[in-house]
């Protein structure tokens, strides 16, 4: 899919040329505009979904019903089947918070090619500070912050609507008094527009946003950002015990100030010992034969003959369990799409009907409660290192 980026003025580009040290960057992608496929937009919406509507997976059944409940929506009003993002109702009838999140999605799949950032540098930091509360993403390059706010619009033709004015001057009502308080954060707004005419594209404008204060240096922030984004993602989908583990440090890093004293500290079991990939992530969840992905399966029909597969690399679990801070920084992956893969999933007997397959309960399957079931799908790799998409039971 496409989406054409342009700036939202003379104004506004003048102002990004002055202050942001990725100007090159967004002169790139004007003249080439951002292709992405629907799988990432699609992992993007939900993190921001379940961002803004402060939703916390811990069980099977509720990232069933998350993922269940946002794919009918945002496949009901919105049509992703063509080369860009078609809204299939006028303005006046969608969803807004199915347009808002799809927005927000767009705009931070414009910002990590623009800053070289992956999904998990938008996690939000657990704080008292206010940072928690605000309606905008924080991030880290590593070295500075980036500050983006994102907003979403359906157009029924190609030019800058009242809505979309409406964003712009929302996003602007704070700048001049933030920028007063010496913020030389990276700052960058982000407006996507999408077409009810499919011989539109949809269209992302980008402008100069507020700022806000953020109490830590960037490489922590980044570090930490990643680290909260990984456990929240993993605790969904394994209840392995270096889980646990993994948020003592996280806690830990975020007290300390000299938190470098602790890189390269591995995650340890119980012997005292750096702890290896647990057997448990491929025992009792799905996997790929190769067993260089796993993750659970959830049913999108109540045939239950079609499955979106959610997982991640194993290489991802192994870059935690190191705890090399540069290393957790570094995870970008090429994103590749991977056809006919073999999935071994294992199904939670409580979602298994008559029309599943003949079941093969392997005698080594720690947990009793799901049903071994051979599938077979399209699976795509993206830059965070999550493996998403359909899979179906295999004769």
């Amino acid at each position: 899919m496409r989406v054409d980026i342009e700036y939202y003025d003379v104004k506004h580009r003048q102002a990004l040329k002055d202050r942001s040290f990725a100007f090159n960057k967004m002169e790139e992608l004007i003249t080439s505009g951002l292709e992405f496929t629907k799988w990432e937009l699609f992992s993007m919406c939900i993190f921001k979904h379940q961002q803004l509507n402060n939703i916390g997976h811990k069980t099977y059944r509720e990232l069933q019903n998350h993922i269940v409940t946002f794919c009918k929506s945002w496949e009901y009003y919105f049509d992703f089947t063509g080369n860009t993002i078609i809204s299939r109702y006028p303005s006046s009838d969608v969803d807004t918070s199915i347009t808002e999140t799809i927005g927000d999605g767009c705009g931070l799949l414009i910002a990590n090619q623009i800053y070289n950032l992956v999904e998990p540098d938008w996690e939000k930091i657990p704080t008292s500070n206010k940072i928690g509360t605000l309606d905008f993403g924080i991030a880290s390059t590593g070295q500075s912050f980036i500050e983006i706010e994102t907003k979403g619009s359906v157009i029924e033709q190609n030019a800058k609507t009242s809505k979309i004015s409406n964003h712009k001057t929302s996003i602007e009502v704070k700048k001049d008094d933030q920028r007063k308080n010496d913020n030389n954060h990276e700052l960058i707004g982000i407006i996507s527009a999408f077409p009810t005419n499919q011989n539109l594209t949809a269209k992302a404008y980008l402008l100069d946003p507020p700022a806000v204060n953020i109490p830590y240096d960037p490489f922590k922030y980044k570090l930490l950002a990643r680290l909260y984004y990984y456990w929240q993602e993993l605790r969904m989908i394994s209840r392995a015990h270096f889980i646990e583990i993994l948020i003592n440090r996280i806690k830990t890093i975020q007290m300390l100030e000299d938190y470098r004293s602790i890189d390269k500290l591995p995650i340890l079991n119980r012997n005292g010992e750096p702890h290896g990939i647990p057997a448990s992530l491929f025992e009792s969840r799905s996997y790929t034969k190769d067993m260089n992905f796993f993750g659970e399966v959830i049913p999108l029909t109540t045939k239950r003959d079609e499955f979106i597969f959610y997982g991640y690399r194993r290489e991802v679990i192994d870059a935690l369990l190191k705890q090399s801070f540069e290393d957790i920084c570094s995870i970008k992956f090429d994103t590749e799409h991977l056809n006919e893969v073999p999935v071994l999933a294992k199904i939670p007997k409580f979602i298994s009907t008559d029309t599943t397959p003949r079941i093969n309960e392997s005698e080594d399957d720690e947990d009793k409660n799901r049903k071994l079931v051979p599938m077979l799908g399209d699976l795509h790799c993206l830059s965070s290192g999550k493996i998403i998409g359909i899979v179906r039971p295999s004769d």
